[in-house]
């Protein structure tokens, strides 16, 4: 019976309309984004980026040059500034007339430990404009390790197909996706209860009959996610001539930076997005039992998503309502979550846990829903009878 029910639910779900909205959403979104993200300006140069590097360099050790004569910390941290600003100047030279992207590694790895140096040192000396953050410098060294590691070029058209990818799952990641996905959920057990005679002939459990509508609808957006995936990188490899997966995207990892392939890291938020799909549609199965209307259902499911942000900006950090960031899975792979929250401990390895783990708790209370409503009503007849 399960399956019977099962394959007349899909039929119905093949005709609703709604649902052909939703599957133009999906299958257009990621060319849209990757169009869109091509009309911007390409992201900056490598050599670039050390112009303006050097440019800072000089700035820092001429405001510092005076004061290293008072201060010994500062001095100490001039002489660093002065062999950063060295080795950006052969970094510039590497990536131009040199052409050595081994020395560029190098040099780039030696900076990174002067400038955790001279965070060792409290920046003695420093404007605050000009310090390089922490957090900045363990990106560039995982990246730099990553690429030297994996003998990758350094201008490659692979850099910038993980810029359009990351571009792309930051934009439909969070909010977007959550209600795209509960607006396609929203009237799951509403539909039945207002055609409740078309239904009439699938004597199944109840929780039976939750499993078979996620299960459709999982499977009807999953394939939508998947093709819609497929038609965009398709689009990037034919119209943008970029499809390269070997260079490094950085990802967030208990407390440091890890570089991963572009590939493993699309993986990585596809997984994400699956275990979200299923969250929101069962969420939505709840939504439903205790307001009955699609429109209720939306509107808590947003509140929910919402509030729990709004309490943050705040100041408000409460650890369980916190927990709900992860259902924004691109800011947890890159780190922002952690960063907001300040807990090392937000990343993606954690992020799959919760996730799961809410899975099972929505079905847990879903279950005990039912069978509460279930007693009542029987309470109620047998007062009735009595």
């Amino acid at each position: 019976m399960f399956w019977k029910y099962t394959l007349f639910e899909s039929k119905l779900a093949l005709k609703n309309r709604k649902n052909w909205v939703i599957a133009l959403f999906f299958l257009t979104i990621f060319t849209l984004l990757f169009m869109y993200t091509s009309r911007e300006d390409d992201p900056e140069s490598l050599y670039d980026e050390k112009v303006e590097e050097a440019k800072e360099m000089r700035a820092t050790y001429h405001y510092m040059d005076e004061l290293r004569f008072d201060d010994e910390d500062v001095a100490e941290v001039y002489d660093l500034i002065t062999e950063e600003a060295s080795l950006i100047n052969f970094q510039k030279f590497y990536l131009g007339q040199g052409d050595d992207p081994e020395g560029y590694i190098e040099n780039g790895l030696e900076l990174n430990k002067l400038r955790l140096q001279v965070h060792e040192l409290g920046n003695a000396g420093m404007p605050g404009h000009l310090i390089v953050p922490v957090d900045e410098i363990l990106r560039e060294d995982a990246l730099l390790k990553y690429i030297q590691e994996n003998d990758l070029p350094l201008e490659s058209e692979s850099f910038l197909t993980g810029y359009y990818f990351e571009k792309a799952f930051k934009a439909i990641s969070g909010m977007l996706f959550f209600l795209v996905v509960l607006i396609a959920g929203s009237e799951m057990l509403t539909f039945e209860q207002r055609h409740e005679s078309i239904f009439n002939g699938f004597p199944i459990p109840f929780m039976q009959k939750v499993a078979s509508k996620v299960l459709i609808q999982f499977i009807y957006i999953s394939i939508l996610l998947f093709a819609g995936f497929y038609i965009g990188i398709t689009y990037l490899k034919d119209k943008l001539e970029l499809f390269d997966t070997d260079f490094p995207i950085l990802i967030y990892s208990n407390g440091y930076y890890e570089a991963v392939s572009i590939s493993q890291y699309a993986m990585y938020m596809l997984f994400a997005f699956l275990l979200i799909i299923i969250i929101t549609l069962l969420g939505a199965v709840l939504c439903n039992m205790i307001f009955k209307n699609a429109f209720a259902t939306i509107l808590a499911g947003l509140g929910v998503f919402i509030i729990p942000y709004l309490m943050m900006l705040a100041g408000w950090k409460v650890p369980i309502l916190s927990s709900i960031i992860y259902l924004d899975f691109f800011n947890v792979l890159a780190g922002e979550a952690s960063m907001n929250l300040q807990y090392t401990s937000i990343d993606y390895i954690h992020g799959y846990i919760w996730l799961t783990g809410v899975i099972i708790l929505l079905i847990g209370v879903i279950y005990a829903f039912h069978k509460g409503s279930y007693y009542k009503r029987r309470e109620k007849g047998t007062k009735h009878a009595a």
